[in-house]
């Protein structure tokens, strides 16, 4: 396994080489298809291309090459373009050559890393529409045991490291069996939500509300839902009312250690997140909930990392499934076990995975904490410029948060969605992703 460094539990980066010795942090994204390094001729307007000190691909590696290509990917909180290369790329010792971009422009990437590894499936790379050929490092890898696995450590605790294994599981780092849930569709890593259930106390609801699909996307840092589930979810844990102007539930901070913990039925089996996980300090005196809206019917709903922190996660791409299981944390309980429900599937087994190895990547974060899946458009050119800008006819091929944006047309008085205002949503629309 690979460490993963945890930047203020909004992003988790790894090592990764390029090509010959070339080192990199790039976050690894479960929810985004493309791999792309910092070019040497980055240009941004926000410091997305990096600071003194940052790397940047020295594209002179003869191990490197050229496809001629190019090409763009739109996330919600910003966009990257650039060049499309060849090579080597390498994690915890496991390397494969593929396609990967070299970005000449980005725009909302603000944290310590060099680029992003996306983990989703093929289908819905950008790179890949533009033209290249084996552009997904898992799949160039031709693994024995084809899947890979996440734990993701809690920030508040600097003993706890969080790691990435490719090939299997890490067994010291979860407790108890997997849940697993099968794929409803092989683009994210995406299941139905059809019979999903959220409880806080005596109140509960249904999560397949307008949104009948979710995925799990360790690119993003909230668990996001339609407006009725989070709107439930939040008042029951003693939220204030959702914000228009921050885009977040704004709660109390001592709740994080009196508050009560909410449960999310997935597939029949009943999964608890605590007051601790889901109380997010915005380190200025003020908490947001973990759980917020952006989930529409044309859309799908996401666990992010206030999830994924609690629920050790495993992509197994042999069996199109996702699986969870109860984290181990330093010096956590390993009682609250997910418990199966007289619903559940047939889906529940024992992981026989054995440990192996990995790594991980970078992406950018909003003031609600949280980090965006990219647009699946099927051209080289962004979702947000050429799909979303259709307003309320936006399709599912278009980026969930990009999809928050063109809902609450009011934040800019219009239908109509530029580029600049996709781009810069936070400053110009008020609406966080």
């Amino acid at each position: 396994s690979a460490p993963l460094t945890n930047e203020s539990d909004e992003l988790y980066n790894a090592p990764v080489t390029l090509g010959n010795g070339q080192s990199f942090l790039l976050d690894l994204d479960t929810g985004s298809s493309d791999t792309w390094f910092r070019g040497p001729n980055c240009k941004s307007s926000d410091q997305s291309c990096g600071v003194s000190g940052q790397s940047a691909v020295k594209t002179s590696d003869s191990t490197l090459s050229s496809t001629g290509l190019t090409w763009t990917t739109s996330y919600g909180s910003g966009s990257v373009g650039g060049k499309v290369y060849k090579g080597p790329v390498q994690m915890a010792g496991l390397s494969a050559s593929i396609s990967f971009g070299v970005s000449t422009s980005e725009t909302g990437f603000s944290g310590v890393g060099d680029g992003l590894m996306g983990l989703a499936y093929a289908s819905i790379s950008n790179i890949a529409s533009a033209g290249a050929s084996n552009t997904n490092w898992i799949d160039a890898l031709n693994l024995a045991n084809n899947e890979f696995a996440f734990y993701l450590s809690n920030g508040k605790d600097k003993t706890d490291s969080g790691e990435v294994t490719i090939g299997g599981t890490d067994p010291s780092k979860y407790t108890g069996s997997f849940n697993y849930i099968p794929l409803n569709s092989q683009t994210y890593w995406q299941m139905s939500w059809v019979g999903a259930k959220w409880a806080a106390g005596s109140t509960s609801g249904a999560l397949d509300g307008s949104v009948k699909s979710f995925i799990a996307d360790t690119g993003t840092t909230l668990i996001i839902l339609d407006n009725a589930a989070a709107d439930g979810i939040n008042k029951a844990i003693g939220a204030s009312a959702y914000s228009s102007s921050t885009g977040a539930y704004a709660i109390d901070c001592t709740k994080s250690s009196t508050g009560s913990p909410f449960t999310l039925t997935l597939n029949g089996v009943k999964y608890s997140i605590p007051a601790s996980v889901y109380v997010l300090d915005n380190g200025d005196g003020t908490c947001v909930s973990g759980v917020t809206r952006g989930a529409t019917e044309s859309t799908v709903g996401i666990l992010g990392d206030i999830f994924l922190r609690q629920y050790y996660s495993v992509y197994d791409k042999a069996n199109a499934r996702v699986g969870f299981a109860l984290a181990v944390h330093p010096g956590s309980s390993t009682t609250a076990t997910p418990t199966t429900t007289s619903t559940a599937k047939s889906s529940t087994t024992s992981s026989t995975s054995t440990k192996t190895t990995s790594t991980s990547t970078k992406t950018t974060s909003t003031s609600t904490k949280t980090t965006s899946s990219p647009t699946t458009s099927t051209t080289s050119s962004s979702c947000a410029h050429s799909i979303c800008s259709t307003g309320a006819k936006l399709t599912s091929s278009c980026d969930p948060c990009a999809a928050q944006i063109i809902a609450q047309d009011s934040f800019c008085g219009s239908n109509s969605w530029d580029s600049v205002c996709v781009g810069e949503v936070a400053s110009i629309c008020g609406i966080t992703c």
